[in-house]
């Protein structure tokens, strides 16, 4: 890969990133309707929504781990002696994948029933 792929890819994944939120700032600021049946529907819509999360954090860590670990061990094939470091690395950025997953399942008990 050379810089420039990697730059572009960056590039992509940051415009990406702002879109989501400005597509979803709308329902952020969005106010709660005050008839009886939205606000019955409005307790099962975040339940709903904090259980997609849950999977999409799942799949994506899922996803993130298998190439973290995919690429430590092809770096730890190509130079043996920086196993080491590249463990260390790789325990590290495995830990911050898999709170992606733990902040979302937090998010998910905490949802309103």
């Amino acid at each position: 890969m050379t810089l420039n792929s990697v730059r572009r890819r960056g590039r992509t994944l940051l415009i990406m990133i702002a879109a989501l939120f400005i597509l979803t700032a709308g329902a952020a600021f969005a106010q709660q309707a005050e008839h009886s049946a939205s606000a019955a529907a409005g307790t099962v819509v975040p339940k709903a929504a904090a259980a997609l999360a849950v999977g999409l954090a799942a799949i994506g860590s899922g996803f993130g781990l298998g190439r973290a670990v995919g690429s430590a061990m092809d770096a730890i094939g190509r130079q043996p002696e920086a196993s080491g470091k590249v463990m260390g690395a790789m325990i590290v950025g495995a830990a911050f994948i898999e709170a992606l997953t733990i902040y979302a399942f937090v998010v998910f008990i905490l949802a309103p029933q």
